[in-house]
């Protein structure tokens, strides 16, 4: 059941944004499209201090993917935000991956900017981005767990602190990294 709500979820999503990212509107006769994403933009997608809620996940995930597959730019603010933290959220992360997907591209960008991010520091993307290996599986993990060491390896005093200080349930996955730098 789990997953079928998932699936209707992005496919809901992305009917969103491929039927109504633009609606019409006739001025002096003529058709004009005018993009409702203008008026998306207009409103914060995260409030500080505040966890995002999973229907709101997908729709900073989806705005950033289609962000990036136009080559626009993302603000760190929302590629941040595209870090899943819950089993359902790496669920819809994890559906961009498809390699016959045409966000394949996107996605590969947004997971280099997410990394990118981890190793420089930047906001709050390590720590997040440490507390995914709680979920991650199969073929992302793999390529995961090897950024993950990277990061870890430019970083190893910030990770001995977050590894110490976070909930341990979330960063057992990460306990052979602590023993390697950390010790």
């Amino acid at each position: 059941m789990k997953i079928l709500v998932f699936f209707l979820q992005i496919f809901l999503v992305n009917l969103l944004f491929g039927f109504f990212a633009c609606a019409s509107s006739e001025k002096n006769g003529q058709k004009q499209e005018v993009l409702v994403e203008e008026k998306i933009q207009d409103r914060p997608l995260i409030e500080a201090g505040h966890e995002m809620k999973e229907s709101n996940y997908s729709f900073i995930l989806a705005k950033v993917i289609k962000e990036l597959k136009s080559d626009q730019k993302s603000t760190d603010k929302d590629i941040e935000a595209c870090i899943p933290q819950t089993e359902d959220e790496y669920l819809f992360f994890y559906s961009y991956t498809d390699p016959d997907s045409s966000t394949q591209k996107a996605f590969a960008d947004l997971n280099k900017a997410i990394g990118k991010g981890a190793v420089e520091l930047k906001m709050n993307f390590l720590p997040k981005y440490l507390r995914l290996s709680a979920f991650v599986d199969g073929e992302y993990a793999e390529s995961y767990f090897e950024d993950v060491d990277f990061a870890i390896g430019k970083n190893p005093h910030v990770f001995c602190e977050l590894f110490s200080t976070e909930d341990s349930t979330k960063m057992i996955r990460l306990k052979e990294f602590y023993l390697d730098y950390c010790n």
